[in-house]
Parts: C-alpha cells; structure tokens; sequence
C-alpha cells in the first residue's frame, strides 16, 4: 500500500507540472487582444504583493502628514530665522554653470554698448552694462541675467563669486552674484571708490566716512564685515592676496606741504598693519600680487617688486620714457612706451616677478589694451591683436575689426575679444 501511495504521489506532482506548464505555455501565446478584454481570466491577483502596495500607500500618507507638520512647525517657531540673508547662506556655495564646459567658445551676440565691462566667471563671459547682469555659455546661450540700474559699472571676478559695482557718487551700491543667483547687495552712505575680490571669496570696498578720508569694509566670505579700515588720508586703492588673508591699502597725504605716499599690509580681520612702507613724492597707481610671493607695485614714475615685507627687491624707471603703460600680472610685467613723443612706434619691455628684463619687442599702432596670461603678453591695437611669447622671443597677431572694447580670457588661456554688441574666440 506504502509503495502504490508513492507512486500516485509521484504521478500526481507529474500532473501538476504539466498543468503548470500548460498554463504558462497558455499565457505566453494568450494574444494581448485577450488580455486587454478579459484581464481577470488572465492574471489572478497575487496577495503577497497586495500586501505590499497596501504597506507603501500607508508609507505614502504617513510621509505627506509628516511633511506637512515639519512645514508649519518650520513655518511657525522658526519664522524669525526664514530671512532673505539666510537663505543666500543657503545657496551661496551652490555651483550651477550651465554649458561652460561644453565645447569651445562661439560667437556671442548681446544687447550691450560702448560702457559695457566684461568679465570671465566660471568659464561664462560675463557682461555687464547700465541696465542688466548677464552671463553667456560657451555656447552663446544667456545663462543668467539681472536688471540693475549703475551708471558706471565695474566689475570684478574671482574663483568663487563676482561683483558688479557702481564707481563713484552715483547710486553707491554693488551686486555680488554666483552662477545662477544673486547673493547680496548693498547701498553704501559715501561713494565707492574701488573694490577688490580674493578667489576665497572675502572682498573689501573702498570708501569714506564721517570725518575719515578713506575707509576700508573688509568682508569674510559669508558677507561679514570682518573689520573696519579707518584713515585720515586718501585710499587710492586696495587689493586683496589671491586667498584673502591680506590687504594692500595705498593712501595718499598732506604732510608738512609735501606729497607723501603710504603703503600698509594688513591680516586678515586686523585694523593695524603688519607693514607699512612710506614714500616721499612718488603717488602710487596699481598693485598686484604676484605667484612668487613678491608685490608690484606701480608708481607714475617707476615700477617697483617688493618683497612680501615690503622691502625693495628690484625698481624699473620710467621718468625718461614717452607716455609710457604698464601692466602688472601674476608673473610679468609688461612697460609700453612711445619711441618718440609724436608717432606710434614702440617698445615693449617684458620682465618677470623679480623684476628682471626678459625680452623687448618693438610694435607700432595704437595701443588699446596691455594684458598678460601665463607666460604670454597680449597687446590689443586698433586694427589687430598681438601675442608675446615673452621666453621664445616670438610673436604673432590676428587682424580684429576696430573698436574693440577688451580681451579677457577663459580659465584654459582662451583670448576673448569683445565689443559693444559682440565677442568672439581668438586663434592664433
């Protein structure tokens, strides 16, 4: 009896199995026609599953309730704390830059006119002009763009932000922006005579004050005020190092009826200079911060490297030359000046960050624009654009439509001519 059991056993799993594969056999050559009008027949309703779904769907409700809750206990104990300055906290190290990255630069074509400034930010050409902010992909295409209202619009970038600023007594505010949004703005007492913007993100804004001639705002970069620069003399400039932890003020005075010249560095946070430098006579112009540690520092009569203490390492004279310009980058420094006081014959000096002569050129035309990248010098003339390559002694040029407004450069090195309704790449 035991063994016939078995054996019916046997055959009746056998049973099964061909039953279940004739339903699947069934269901795989059920035609959709069938299973689209008789979808019960078809499928039956797996309950472990429903189980499931019904878990979630709960899940789904409890979640919504809980958002809900959260959003008025938010909205309500925290009210105060929900400000338009903490929201910028919110978004200031957001990095959105669109399609800058995507390809080489095109031709971009702008509403802009003869005052516009430019600016590379985050490899977008940033333009800006009386009425609006904008920046451009590499593609041509707007990325961002902001109306503003500054009469003589400046403009400043770094690694982290850029600033639009007004220059002078007209509305005496400025913009500070990232790539997508608009992080703060500031309407000043006085007028602003310059600012400057560290690659950190701190910058500080040059102006004046009840009873002080010159006043410097030092800002971390969270958009404190870190500290307060007071002067009786006047500021001419300021410049941040490239990571914000010092500022080179200039300032100019009266003392004893004679003009004097004082340069300070300060630290970061700190109202008392670590260094000060007088001079007698000499009124100083730009400063620049170099790669090697050193400062540049141009006079109306000569350039001079300091060291970072401010001691003087080399000195290029320029009493003696013609309408002589200058431009002071990262690691040279370029001298232009007219062979003769009539005429437009020239003579380009190059030197490096130690203030040694390395290369002299000779050009003709005229001059527009000084601008450096890298090892390379860059000249922009009326008619054409001229490349130095400072250590081979070489040089090219491309021929450029007139009234070029400036050349600005991508992070890669990409020369960038602009003009008051275009830009476009340079190939050399």
């Amino acid at each position: 009896m035991n063994e016939k059991k078995i054996n019916n056993s046997v055959v009746n799993k056998k049973e099964e199995k061909n039953l279940s594969d004739k339903k699947k056999k069934r269901l795989s050559s059920t035609p959709m026609q069938e299973i689209r009008w008789n979808p019960d027949e078809v499928f039956k309703e797996n309950k472990y599953y429903t189980k499931i779904s019904a878990k979630f769907k709960i899940c789904k409700y409890v979640t919504v309730v809980l958002a809900l809750i959260f959003t008025v206990v938010m909205l309500t104990v925290y009210s105060s704390d929900i400000t338009s300055e903490n929201f910028q906290y919110l978004i200031k190290d957001l990095d959105i830059t669109g399609l800058t990255t995507e390809g080489d630069f095109k031709t971009i074509v702008y509403s802009g006119g003869a005052n516009s400034k430019f600016g590379i930010y985050k490899d977008e050409l940033a333009v800006i002009n009386t009425g609006s902010t904008n920046l451009f992909a590499s593609s041509g295409a707007l990325s961002f763009s902001e109306t503003n209202i500054f009469y003589s619009p400046e403009i400043i970038t770094s690694e982290k932000y850029f600033i639009v600023y007004d220059k002078g007594d007209t509305t005496r505010s400025y913009s500070l922006y990232n790539s997508f949004a608009h992080l703060k703005s500031e309407k000043l007492d006085y007028p602003i005579i310059g600012m400057t913007l560290a690659d950190s993100g701190t910058y500080a804004v040059i102006t004046s004050g009840d009873g002080y001639r010159g006043v410097v705002l030092w800002y971390d970069e969270d958009f404190k005020l870190i500290s307060e620069i007071k002067k009786d003399k006047y500021i001419i400039f300021a410049e941040l190092s490239p990571n914000g932890q010092q500022i080179a003020i200039a300032s100019v005075y009266d003392e004893g009826g004679e003009l004097m010249s004082e340069i300070m560095l300060l630290n970061r946070g700190e109202e008392k200079a670590e260094v000060s430098l007088k001079v007698i006579g000499d009124v100083p112009i730009s400063l620049s911060y170099m790669n090697n540690g050193n400062i540049a520092l141009q006079y109306t009569e000569r350039t001079v490297i300091y060291s970072s203490k401010l001691e003087e390492i080399s000195s290029i004279s320029l009493e003696s030359l013609n309408s002589a310009r200058s431009h002071m980058g990262e690691n040279l420094i370029c001298i232009v000046n007219n062979n003769t006081l009539i005429g437009d014959d020239k003579t380009i000096n190059v030197y490096d960050d130690g203030g040694k002569l390395i290369s002299t050129f000779e050009q003709s035309g005229e001059l527009l624009k000084i601008a450096s990248f890298e090892k390379n010098i860059y000249l922009l003339f009326e008619d054409r654009v001229v490349l130095l390559d400072v250590y081979e002694k070489t040089d090219a040029s491309i021929t450029v439509e007139p009234n070029a407004i400036d050349i600005v450069f991508t992070s890669s090195g990409k020369p960038i001519i602009c003009y008051a309704g275009n830009s476009y790449p340079l190939e050399f």
